[in-house]
């Protein structure tokens, strides 16, 4: 089994919930399944996230069985099993105001609901996820950090709602302080401050 791997370096402008947003910048490596063995770089982390040994983020949840981007419960334990403690993971609103953890709506056709979400199958055998079960798996793991790739930056109301989803979610979850938004234009940071 062959394991897709792609390294990006870049520089990214995200935001950290704990109480309140704050904007840092966070240099990192996205890893499409196991990380890599290559150079390491340093990275600026919030104060809690530094306890932990961050080289790699898994990219949306990690790969699984070589499959990557399936934002799914099986990508995200395997990545998890594979020494991955920070997740970046896809987030689109569903038609009943909920986060599911998918790329785009186009290749299911339309969005959906949360129920109807959950009864997919990605690439036929892999459990689909809304912001619910990743917070709950973050409250089992206490060491996973996610970086938020949520897919609305232009319209204010969808920013609002769907921040303020994920902001209620990881409250009631008590994961707030291990939620990392990415942040994608000056606008969208000064809607969500």
């Amino acid at each position: 089994m062959k394991t897709t791997m792609k390294c990006i370096n870049n520089l990214k402008t995200v935001g950290v919930f704990s109480g309140f947003l704050l904007s840092l910048l966070l240099s990192f490596n996205v890893v499409y399944g196991v990380p890599p063995k290559q150079k390491t770089i340093e990275i600026s982390v919030p104060p809690k996230m530094s306890e932990i040994n961050v080289k790699y983020i898994a990219h949306a949840l990690g790969a699984v069985d070589g499959i990557a981007e399936t934002n799914s419960l099986e990508a995200m334990q395997q990545s998890y099993d594979s020494g991955f403690r920070v997740f970046e993971v896809d987030l689109n609103l569903t038609t009943d105001g909920n986060l599911a953890a998918v790329h785009d709506w186009e290749s299911y056709s339309n969005p959906m609901t949360s129920e109807k979400w959950l009864e997919k199958k990605l690439a036929y055998k892999y459990t689909s996820m809304i912001i619910d079960n990743i917070c709950e798996f973050m409250s089992e793991h206490k060491d996973v950090y996610i970086v938020t790739d949520t897919k609305i930056f232009e319209d204010e109301s969808k920013i609002t709602q769907q921040f303020q989803i994920l902001k209620n979610k990881a409250e009631h979850y008590g994961v707030i302080e291990r939620i990392v938004p990415q942040i994608y234009n000056r606008r969208m940071y000064e809607v969500i401050n």
